[in-house]
């Protein structure tokens, strides 16, 4: 006598991890510069990546704040003060055709950026001087706007007033 015995195939499968292929490597830029910090992922189960960008105080992937609103494969960090930043992003992919547990995340490894000068705001009239960190020398063109020559990575935005 022979027994049938139904079967299922009772395999759990789970939404895959992320897989980083590329990303951004530390940078250094001057004070008010443009980066672009970017990072490449992909998964082959048919789920969805979404991206949430951090940053940190500490060069580590642990504990670092969600910046709000960034959430693309791309992210460009505010650069309006000197300082050493670490920036990483956190990936996730949403699978609900799985059996199993549908998200997944993967983080990033930390890029340090780094950004240097000295950003100087003056108005009025102003003739060559020395700072610190430089030397800055007055150019006047035209209609009285002015353009500044700088050195040794000081910035200046000068807001020179018209002639009446």
């Amino acid at each position: 006598m022979s027994y049938l015995f139904p079967t299922t195939d009772s395999t759990i499968v789970n939404a895959e991890l992320p897989f980083i292929s590329s990303q951004s490597a530390g940078a250094a830029i001057n004070v008010g510069g443009t980066l672009l910090l970017n990072v490449g992922a992909f998964v082959t189960d048919g789920g969805t990546l979404t991206y949430q960008w951090h940053a940190n105080t500490a060069k580590n992937n642990i504990d670092g704040t969600a910046i709000l609103g960034a959430t693309n494969a791309a992210y460009t960090p505010d650069t309006s003060k000197a300082g050493t930043y670490y920036y990483y992003v956190v990936i996730t992919n949403t699978n609900n055709n799985v059996n199993g547990t549908k998200i997944t995340t993967t983080k990033s490894n930390v890029t340090a950026v780094i950004v240097s000068g000295t950003v100087i705001e003056a108005v009025g009239e102003i003739e060559g001087f020395n700072v610190s960190t430089g030397t800055i020398i007055l150019i006047t063109a035209i209609g009285g706007v002015s353009a500044i020559l700088i050195t040794s990575g000081v910035i200046l935005n000068i807001k020179k007033k018209k002639p009446f």
